[in-house]
């Protein structure tokens, strides 16, 4: 690649979001690269769970995500802390989840990035921006034989995730932001409905982890008997009651034990084998304070925390913004505070408002009340707030 080439757009991280925003710039004429650490783009599973939306469709092409579904459903199943079957809450949403397989999801994402020809860096760690006279120029990137690179560009998207390195350098928070979630793939589930499946874990609720942190446990159906399951700490609910969050190896083991004989959960589960097992993290304590803290540098997606906090999900409301960013570069927009033109934006104003409403929710439930015991007392409230949300 040629040093000198300056680049339109330079996008940093290969998941959805960046390379959202890749095709929507390539398809408006702009010249643009995506810099990716891994040997291949989105190399790692998230959620495989979304509602369907127009924007798929222009994007991936019509009824691509409507043939890719292995399972829809629109109700909810959320349990109390011991939980019963009695006790359960069903909940029915307005549109239906739909469940995928993200590698087959993916590759209609490539399709694009191989029909618009679009350049890719792989094996390259973003480790900083390169600033001229307080504008962002450009990256600077470190390739696989470990040699300092750089490339420079009119605008740089940071699509790099919850472990984003250049965002770190601008925000302090992602450490509480982002929540640790095991991700668990299984065959021949012994659930009996399609419902995704919510259990309410606070603290002191496993006699064999007292001290485990607040948590919930989730179960989502997938095709025939098959599942997505595993569990998600609320990091920043930890923090406000001074417990620490445990160490991977450590959150794997109390795993082991819940898939074994938390109530009902485990029955749920029966014999199933796990076909993927593994530890990630989310943002899901609502969006950073600054998405383009500096001229020609814009935060996205997970970097941003950019998650519909309701779901546990970014994937369509990520996709959004990188159009609308993408839009903004292209009407020369940047120039102008376009930074508080997206914060008045319908899509900004609900992932703000879902996530404020959680979140208080949540301090709710596992801070106010705290114990199983008060929780499971004051379900009956509880179930008119999940019903009214």
């Amino acid at each position: 690649m040629d040093p000198t080439s300056v680049f339109d757009l330079i996008v940093v991280g290969g998941g959805p979001a960046g390379i959202s925003a890749a095709i929507f710039a390539k398809r408006l004429g702009k010249q643009v690269v995506i810099v990716e650490k891994a040997s291949v783009l989105s190399p790692e599973p998230r959620g495989e769970t979304l509602h369907n939306d127009p924007i798929l469709d222009e994007l991936l092409g019509e009824g691509v995500m409507e043939s890719l579904a292995l399972s829809k459903t629109e109700y909810r199943e959320y349990f109390p802390p011991l939980p019963t079957q009695d006790a359960m809450v069903e909940l029915v949403r307005k549109t239906p989840s739909i469940v995928f397989e993200w590698r087959e999801w993916i590759s209609y994402f490539l399709l694009q990035i191989t029909k618009l020809e679009i350049p890719c860096i792989f094996n390259a760690e973003v480790f900083d921006v390169i600033k001229e006279n307080n504008q962002v120029t450009g990256i600077k990137y470190r390739d696989q034989e470990g040699s300092d690179q750089k490339i420079n560009g009119k605008t740089v998207f940071v699509c790099d995730g919850h472990k984003t390195i250049i965002g770190r350098k601008f925000y302090s928070n992602y450490r509480v932001m982002n929540f640790p979630i095991v991700k668990c793939l299984m065959k021949n589930g012994n659930h009996k409905t399609k419902a995704f499946k919510y259990f309410l874990v606070p603290e002191g609720a496993l006699e064999y982890a007292p001290n485990f942190p607040p948590c919930i446990i989730f179960l989502f159906p997938r095709e025939e008997q098959n599942l997505e399951t595993g569990l998600m700490i609320h990091t920043d609910i930890a923090e406000q009651l001074g417990l620490r969050i445990p160490p991977i190896n450590e959150i794997m083991g109390v795993w082991v034990k819940i898939k074994k004989d938390y109530p009902i959960f485990s029955e749920m589960i029966g014999r199933a084998s796990i076909s993927h097992e593994d530890i990630t993290t989310i943002p899901m304590t609502g969006p950073i304070t600054k998405y383009n803290p500096i001229p020609g540098l814009v935060f996205l997606g997970d970097a941003a925390g950019f998650v519909e906090a309701s779901g546990g999900s970014g994937l369509v409301a990520s996709i959004k913004m990188a159009k609308y960013w993408v839009n903004a570069i292209d009407s020369n927009d940047m120039e102008s505070d376009i930074e508080a033109k997206f914060r008045t934006s319908e899509l900004h104003k609900h992932i703000a408002k879902v996530a404020k409403r959680y979140n208080g929710f949540r301090r709710f439930l596992y801070v106010r009340l705290r114990t199983a015991t008060r929780i499971r007392k004051m379900w009956w409230l509880l179930k008119l707030i999940l019903k009214l949300a």
